[in-house]
């Protein structure tokens, strides 16, 4: 079976968050309460304070004078597949450059949209030059950054990641040559064989009730401890849930000072 890449049907993101680094940052008046969510950690079984959380979007029906590219809403639980990142389907690009108003030199190709690009380059001047190396998933501009890089001055391969590039964007005081530009496009990267089912995620539903509702009732989990719609998301709260919430610091509120209306009976 193909997969499809299609990011304007279903889009996807995944955040790291690092809880410890987090705490670190905060300045608590009760220093007990690090060892209290570090102990709830420990109770919920979670073997490192680093979590990757996944969110996604479908567009039901992209619009009304396009009933083609309507995809309706899901059937039944998702599945979510995972793989190391790797550049094996790379494939050379031809490439046009021109300098754009504020002398960047924009960098763009023909053909599919990319997952991963590599670009070779020369950044031209003395030691501590520097280099702003931007993917880009349309025309420049900060909506359409897909990752960025600063790179100093000489001969170089920089990799860059993105959902959906189309070109770059290259700055440097200095001018640059770009030499080769290597890419993996979506399509390749979705179709590569050596994904692996990680998990399957749906609605916490009832089993019984909703035996006969298309496919909602399977089970789900992680692949290998599948179990009932329900348990699958008590075992994605104990996974996912924060760590802790907002800070327990409250602003100060001191009294106005100076003449104040009173009003007598």
């Amino acid at each position: 079976m193909t997969r499809l890449v299609d990011p304007f049907r279903f889009h996807a993101r995944a955040a790291i968050t690092d809880w410890m680094r987090i705490s670190r940052s905060r300045d608590e008046s009760d220093p007990s309460w690090l060892a209290g969510w570090q102990n709830d950690w420990q109770r919920r079984k979670l073997e490192t304070t680093t979590v990757a959380q996944l969110r996604w979007s479908i567009n039901p029906q992209l619009s009304p004078l396009l009933p083609d590219a309507d995809i309706g809403m899901p059937s039944g639980a998702f599945q979510v597949w995972a793989r190391q990142p790797s550049f094996k389907q790379a494939k050379d690009l031809p490439f046009f450059t021109y300098l754009n108003q504020d002398g960047a030199t924009i960098a763009w190709w023909f053909g599919s949209q990319l997952v991963y690009v590599a670009v070779t380059l020369t950044v031209n001047g003395p030691a501590g030059t520097t280099a702003n190396v931007i993917a880009l998933n349309g025309p420049a501009g900060f909506d359409t950054i897909e990752s960025l890089k600063t790179i100093g001055a000489g001969n170089q391969t920089v990799v860059l990641g993105g959902t959906s590039i189309t070109g770059l964007a290259i700055s440097s005081a200095g001018g640059i040559t770009i030499s080769k530009i290597t890419g993996v496009s979506a399509a390749d990267y979705a179709n590569a064989d050596d994904w692996r089912l990680l998990e399957i995620v749906g609605l916490p539903v009832d089993q019984t009730a909703w035996a006969d509702v298309e496919r909602h009732a399977d089970k789900q989990g992680m692949a290998a401890a599948l179990s009932s719609p329900v348990d699958a998301a008590r075992d994605r709260l104990r996974r996912g849930a924060p760590a802790f919430g907002g800070t327990t610091r409250s602003a100060s509120i001191r009294p106005r000072t100076g003449n104040c209306p009173t009003s007598t009976a």
